[in-house]
C-alpha cells in the first residue's frame, strides 16, 4: 500500500501491470502468483551438497535475521499474490526475461535520467569493509545492486547489476549496450566469486563483442 496508495494493488498485481506487461514476452512472476499453465515449466532448486541437511550449519545472527527480515516486516517464506509484504523468496522468472527488464532501464527513452544511470555504478562502500550482514566477505555496493565481479567490471566497463543468492545473476553494461542474466536452479552459495558457469558464457560473450 505505501508503493500504490491510490489503486492498492497487491506487489504482485503492481508488477504485472506497470512492469512486465510493458515487456514483451517478460515472463517474471511474485511467487504463488504463477499461472497455471506456466506451473510446469518451473525448475525444482538444488542447494549445493554440502548444505543439503542442517548438520554444521551456523544460525544467523541477530544482525543477519534482522536485516534479511527489515526488522520482521518481510516475510522469509514465499508469499502469494494478495500480500502486501515482500519476501526474502519471491519470484519465478527466467533468464531472458530479467535481461529484458535490465534493458528497459537502459533502453527506455525517460524511464531513467543520465544522472541516476551515473550513480547506479558509483561505489557507496569504504575500501576493505567487512560485510558483517554476509559472513564479513569483502563486498562493495553502488545504487545500483552490487559492485559485480571485478572481472564483470573490468570487462564489460560501466556496470549496475545484481548477484542472486544462489548463483543468479543480472546486469546492464552501459559502455557495451547490453544486458545479461543467468538464472540457475542448482545453486550456489559463494558471491565472492564469478560462477565458472557465468564466467563461460561471458567469456563467449566477450569473444563476439571483440570479433
Amino acid at each position: 500500500r505505501r508503493i500504490d496508495i491510490p489503486k492498492h494493488r497487491s506487489i504482485g498485481e503492481f508488477i504485472q501491470q506497470e512492469i512486465t506487461q510493458h515487456i514483451d514476452n517478460c515472463e517474471y512472476f511474485i511467487v504463488n502468483c504463477l499461472p497455471e499453465q506456466y506451473k510446469i515449466r518451473v525448475s525444482s532448486c538444488i542447494p549445493p551438497i554440502q548444505i543439503k541437511t542442517d548438520e554444521n550449519q551456523v544460525p544467523l545472527s541477530e544482525l543477519q535475521e534482522r536485516t534479511f527480515t527489515m526488522n520482521g516486516l518481510v516475510k522469509t517464506t514465499p508469499m502469494d499474490c494478495t500480500s502486501k509484504c515482500l519476501s526474502c523468496v519471491n519470484v519465478v522468472t527466467n533468464a531472458r526475461s530479467l535481461a529484458k527488464i535490465y534493458a528497459s532501464l537502459i533502453f527506455t527513452e525517460n524511464l531513467l535520467t543520465t544522472e541516476t544511470l551515473s550513480k547506479s555504478i558509483l561505489n557507496n562502500t569504504p575500501d576493505n569493509e567487512f560485510d558483517k550482514i554476509l559472513d564479513n566477505k569483502l563486498t562493495k555496493f553502488s545504487q545500483g545492486g552490487f559492485m559485480l565481479d571485478e572481472t564483470v567490471v573490468n570487462d564489460f566497463g560501466k556496470v549496475f547489476g545484481h548477484w542472486g543468492w544462489g548463483g543468479s545473476i543480472a546486469f546492464a553494461s552501459l559502455d557495451k549496450q547490453l544486458t545479461f542474466a543467468f538464472v540457475p536452479n542448482k545453486l550456489i552459495f559463494d558471491i565472492t566469486k564469478t560462477d565458472r558457469r557465468v564466467q563461460t558464457i561471458l567469456d563467449g560473450i566477450k569473444t563476439l563483442i571483440h570479433s
